[in-house]
């Protein structure tokens, strides 16, 4: 993969609560590869359930910049979208699995929920 491509839609609310100006998410061709080096347990299939872990996750606020979603399917993903400084694109930071007790610590009782 060389170049940037589209994988999610932004709900509304997720925008205005980053400020982002646009509502696709973005995965950079270099995050990707570096993503298949960190989490081989993740796959194509897994990048594919992007659109709804984005659109059905919960959602927490990291800061005014980033985003972290979690989505239960067969288990439980983390993703994370950060919107760029100028608010104008907004990406893709990570995708893993994680069982709920890590998940609790790390992310539900540390940010705040915003849906």
């Amino acid at each position: 993969i060389k170049e940037d491509f589209p994988v999610a839609v932004l709900r509304p609310e997720d925008m205005a609560t980053l400020g982002a100006r646009k509502q696709s998410v973005w995965m950079s061709a270099e995050t990707m590869a570096d993503h298949l080096g960190k989490h081989p347990e993740i796959g194509i299939d897994d990048y594919r359930l992007l659109p709804e872990i984005i659109d059905q996750g919960e959602v927490y606020a990291r800061g005014a910049t980033r985003l972290i979603y979690l989505w239960r399917n067969s288990r439980l993903y983390r993703a994370a979208v950060k919107v760029t400084r100028d608010k104008a694109e907004n990406f893709v930071l990570t995708l893993f699995a994680m069982a709920d007790p890590l998940a609790d610590k790390q992310v539900r009782k540390r940010w705040p929920r915003v849906r």
